[in-house]
């Protein structure tokens, strides 16, 4: 009896020593879930809470609200319950304002506006760097007082266009040159391809910067303005072709350039 006794009293003593537990931090009632850590100043959310321990019914943990574009990561489920682990969720991600879109720098550098694909010869087309409608074509009656524009492959200057016709022999070695006498002011109005630039036709060309000035000719295609502001830019489409088998696609934004010449001979 006394050694029964003895027994007993052991096992009170065991479980008095086991209760202190059920306070402590990690610690939780029966059955109720911890909550979630606080999210995280960086770009990544706080990790959750731990669970309770020992519950039959341990709950989930939610993690933290994240301070950033991710969120936190969930708690450990409880010891001894079913509870789930939960990621929190993803504060939203701070950015800067978007950009407003560019309308042609007074320096010619073309915009996003500004797009061909195809090819000059056996060379894919490289981006438009910059784009200008030249002041001081050799003719303009050539193109019956529409735009002459050219499309650059490296940022050139209008000043460098304005200094001589021969500005071919000056800008970078190898720049892809499109040069487009086109004869229309009116936006919306569809253009063919000619040998010659003329009322309701176009010219295209392509070239490259060189000691020399060599043009492939356009052989087909089409093309119309889609807006027009005098002294201040021209813009349109085009499909064309050329009498190398090249072929071009796309549109372009060409800003003024009042001093710009028609390319020559150097």
């Amino acid at each position: 009896m006394n050694a029964i006794r003895s027994l007993l009293t052991g096992t009170t003593v065991l479980a008095l020593s086991f209760a202190p537990l059920a306070c402590s931090s990690d610690g939780a009632r029966k059955g109720e879930p911890a909550s979630g850590g606080t999210g995280g100043a960086s770009s990544d959310g706080g990790t959750g809470g731990t669970p309770a321990r020992g519950g039959a019914d341990g709950g989930s943990a939610t993690g933290g609200t994240g301070g950033g574009s991710t969120g936190g990561s969930g708690g450990t489920p409880s010891t001894g319950g079913a509870g789930g682990s939960t990621g929190g969720t993803g504060g939203p991600p701070t950015g800067g304002a978007a950009g407003s879109a560019d309308a042609g720098a007074p320096d010619g550098s073309a915009p996003a506006a500004s797009a061909l694909t195809g090819t000059y010869g056996n060379m894919a087309i490289k981006p438009i760097m910059s784009a200008y409608w030249l002041g001081k074509p050799a003719n303009l009656a050539e193109g019956a007082g529409g735009p002459f524009v050219v499309l650059l492959s490296a940022p050139v200057s209008c000043d460098e266009l304005s200094k001589s016709r021969g500005w071919i022999a000056t800008i970078p070695a190898g720049t892809q040159v499109m040069e487009l006498i086109i004869g229309t002011t009116q936006v919306g109005m569809e253009l063919t391809e000619k040998d010659g630039a003329g009322a309701g036709k176009f010219e295209v060309n392509y070239m490259f910067g060189a000691g020399k000035l060599m043009e492939y000719k356009g052989m087909s295609g089409t093309l119309s303005l889609t807006a027009y502001t005098p002294g201040q830019a021209v813009d349109g489409m085009l499909d064309v072709k050329f009498v190398t088998g090249s072929t071009a696609k796309g549109t372009f934004h060409a800003v003024w350039c009042p001093g710009g010449q028609e390319v020559g001979a150097p």
